[in-house]
Order: C-alpha cells, then structure tokens, then sequence
C-alpha cells in the first residue's frame, strides 16, 4: 500500500510543476488602448423628467434686445409655419434688424408688443394656440435650478422620438410643490415649447435637460469606467501591469465620463477594458 501511494505521488508530481509554472496573474492579455484623465470644459446640466401636454396655448418669447418696428398679424388670425409676425431692430445696432415668425402652424391668439415698444431678451410677444402646438412640462428642484430663465433653450430627450433629442423654449417657469418619493419638495413647474417633431406624443414621457454654465472637471473615456464587484472602476496603468481604481463618477456623456474623485489629471487608463481585465494583470498597449 505505501509503494502505491508513494508511485501516485511521483506521477502527479510532473503535472502539478506544470500547472504552477504559469499562474494566471502573470499571463499577457491582448492589446489595450490607453487614454488619460484630463481636464476639459464640461457643461453644468439640470435635467428633470416630464410629459408632453397638449392644447395648451404657447408663448413666443423674444430673443434678443431691441425695439419693434412693424406688429404684421392680429388676434385670431391663422399663419403658417415660418410666416413673419412682426419685424424688430436690435438693440445697440441701426442697421441690425430681424423678424418674429411662427414656429408652426396655428392660431394667434395673443399680441402682447406694438409698434415702437422696446423688447427685452425673454420678454414674451405672441400666444399661440392650435392642434399642432404640443408643450413638455417638468419639475425642476429648486436647487439649483433657480438659474432657469424664460426663452432659455433646452434639450427634450424622448425614447419614442427618432430625432430626439430636439431643441424646446421654456415659456413658463412656476413654483410649486411637488411629491416625490412620498415627500413633497418645492419645485419649479417649467413649461417648454416644442418643435411639431415625430415621437413627442402627448403623455409621452420626455427628459428635460438645461444647460446652466461650462466648467472644467476631470473626465475619462466613458467606456474607461466600468462596473465591477468593488463599485464603479477604472483599470490605471503601472509598471506593465493594470490596477483597478474606484472612481466616482458625477456625469455622463456619449463620449465622456466626468468624475467627481478617484483620479489625478494626466493618470494613464485603459480605454475599453474588456471583462477578464483585473488587478495584476500584465497588459500591451496596443495602437488605437
């Protein structure tokens, strides 16, 4: 019996040398893009989750500061699209001037300017009412978006819209209160104007977003940042070999991930790290 155990044991003793003399941490993975953390201007964004409205009666607002020179309609009078609904000069220039037209198709149901009035930007000069005139409307928490401003421009997002996302004008800006999570919080109830566009169907969900200003914040390739059993990472390179790295990520782009810590600027990183990719793990920078 001893002879037998002790034959056994010298024939495993070939194929566990073999198996050791290649561990997994040491093993090369295929080519790896690199990219590096930098500092780039980033839009500051507020985005709220709203619906689109219909038969409500929008407001055009004035773009630009300056003075009317001609009011071209009157109440209740039908204008098409792109028809011109009054002529301005702008504001610190003669020669300046430009037209007011109709977005879409509708009903003028208010005027609100007359001829030789001075217009400020946001100011509001016609209402609009017709069964091609949709609004979106969404709750925005006060904070911060109490920089929100009438005539502002912003994005619509729909899931049902192939052209999205399009471009809206808040009209409206209300507080309010709203419930939320079975808690009620102040809110600013803020109503967009929207282009007549396929897919934004009234009681279609619609996600509002507002650019408030542009500030420059660390970011990394957005398919950099990758969700593993620690939390959300990046893979750093070091010596060779990768390193997983937490990170927090405070906004996302298309093309970047824009991180609130975790990383220093100029911090080397894999580009696209694919999932066998771990702590150790001895790569080559490949091109691309």
């Amino acid at each position: 019996m001893n002879a037998y155990r002790l034959g056994a044991a010298l024939a495993l003793t070939p194929i566990l040398t073999g198996c050791s003399a290649h561990p997994a941490h040491t093993s090369v993975t295929a080519p790896v893009t690199v990219s590096h953390a930098r500092l780039r201007p980033v839009p500051t964004i507020v985005s709220a989750i709203g619906r689109i409205t219909r038969g409500a009666s929008p407001v055009i607002t004035a773009t630009h500061d300056g003075r009317v020179t001609a009011v071209l309609v009157h109440p209740g009078e039908s204008v098409r699209a792109g028809e011109t609904l009054a002529r301005l000069q702008r504001a610190g220039n003669a020669s300046a001037r430009g037209a007011i037209t109709a977005p879409v198709s509708a009903r003028v149901t208010r005027i609100l300017i007359r001829a030789g009035m001075r217009i400020r930007r946001g100011q509001r000069l016609f209402g609009l009412q017709g069964p091609a005139i949709r609004e979106a409307r969404a709750p925005f928490l006060v904070r911060p978006a109490s920089a929100l401003t009438v005539g502002q421009r912003v994005w619509l997002h729909s899931p049902l819209a192939p052209r999205a996302p399009v471009r809206g004008t808040i009209v409206t800006i209300n507080q309010t209160r709203h419930k939320a999570f079975d808690t009620e919080r102040h809110a600013l109830n803020v109503v967009i104007a929207l282009p007549p566009l396929q897919g934004f169907a009234p009681r279609s969900p619609v996600r509002v977003d507002a650019v408030l200003g542009v500030q420059r914040a660390l970011t990394v390739p957005a398919k950099a940042v990758v969700l593993r059993a620690r939390g959300t990472v990046v893979f750093v390179l070091h010596h060779g070999r990768a390193r997983m790295q937490t990170v927090h990520v405070r906004a996302r782009t298309r093309r970047w991930a824009v991180l609130a810590s975790g990383l220093r600027p100029g911090t080397p990183v894999v580009g696209d790290p694919d999932p066998t990719l771990a702590t150790g793990r001895r790569v080559v920078v490949g091109k691309g």
